[in-house]
């Protein structure tokens, strides 16, 4: 990524990250790692590379199933690949696991 978008990429995750659109909202705790491949998988998406992203964030999910942040992720990148599908049942199962999360409601 360029600079400029790696910036921009990791003020977003930063916003995101405060709000708590990128840490996962379970009772479980996300490790690092996972978190990290979140915030590059963000990055990703924003510079275009949503094949990129979306391997990262299957990484995220085979590691842990209930971080719902990356099911989230993943349903914006099938929306961005035009899978209508595969990004209806990734944006439910982000929903399913935070009801109460706006943003989850809200793109779905």
């Amino acid at each position: 990524m360029r600079l400029a978008t790696k910036i921009i990429a990791s003020l977003l995750a930063l916003c995101c990250r405060s709000s708590g659109l990128v840490l996962s909202q379970t009772k479980e705790s996300s490790s690092w790692k996972e978190d990290g491949k979140l915030v590059d998988a963000v990055g990703y998406i924003g510079d275009g590379q949503i094949a990129k992203a979306g391997k990262l964030l299957e990484e995220v999910l085979k590691a842990n199933p209930s971080n719902d942040a990356a099911w989230y992720y993943l349903g914006m990148c099938g929306l961005y690949s035009r899978d209508v599908k595969g990004a209806q049942e990734a944006l439910k199962k982000a929903s399913e696991l935070d009801p109460g999360n706006y943003w989850y409601k809200y793109e779905h």
